[in-house]
């Protein structure tokens, strides 16, 4: 990308991968830092890294990883941003320790395993995450959701088989959702057995995701 930049830290490459150390650098407005060991490229097995980045515009970050072919744009908010944690890889996916991110007056925190593409089988991840305005979250997941507040908490599990919840909790504005079970693999959802319980003052939110978004039932 043409953006200015700066970098300065110590490297060490040996046949395991690199080794960073005090690697702190800034490109355009987005800052970063990294410490650990990064497995061989491309697909970095063997990472062990705690990383650091914010910036006063999500949306930039978004154009810098797009414009290397990192992600895909999907309209990340104009709203300042942080991302801290440690993060490892393996050949069957990723390694999440207290993952925490904050964009504009929104928090979500991580942990758990992360799957490789495409079908991110193997996924095991706890989550807790509030904010005052969910929309956003939206925008990223291809929902048409509200501008409400919102907080979302509990285990998700993908499986060969489709995806279990322990302990789902959505709230959205005055709705409350809980879901603990097995939701089969879209689109047939065979094999699909929940224990559901939800209200609120409309059908909005419901209406709002009935039909699952296309990264979800895999088109």
């Amino acid at each position: 990308p043409a953006e200015p930049f700066s970098i300065a830290g110590g490297v060490r490459v040996e046949s395991e991968g690199y080794d960073l150390q005090d690697l702190a650098g800034k490109l355009g407005s987005v800052e970063f830092r990294v410490n650990g060991r990064l497995g061989p490229l491309p697909e970095v097995a063997g990472s062990e890294i705690e990383l650091g980045i914010s910036g006063p515009d999500l949306s930039e970050l978004e154009s810098l990883l797009a414009s290397i072919g990192l992600v895909e744009t999907a309209g990340a908010p104009t709203k300042p941003f942080g991302l801290s944690g440690r993060l490892g890889a393996t050949a069957t996916g990723y390694e999440i320790e207290e993952l925490l991110a904050r964009v504009g007056g929104n928090e979500v925190r991580v942990r758990g395993t992360v799957g490789k593409e495409p079908d991110f089988t193997g996924t095991d991840l706890v989550v807790d995450g509030e904010g005052a305005d969910g929309s956003w979250i939206g925008r990223l997941a291809r929902l048409p959701l509200p501008e409400e507040p919102y907080r979302v908490r509990g285990r998700v599990q993908r499986l060969a088989s489709g995806y279990r919840f322990e302990g789902l909790q959505v709230e959205f504005g005055e709705f409350r959702a809980r879901l603990d079970g097995n939701l089969g693999e879209p689109p047939r959802l065979e094999g699909t057995n929940l224990d559901v319980s939800a209200e609120g003052p409309d059908l909005v939110v419901i209406h709002s995701v009935a039909d699952l978004p296309e990264w979800l039932v895999g088109a």
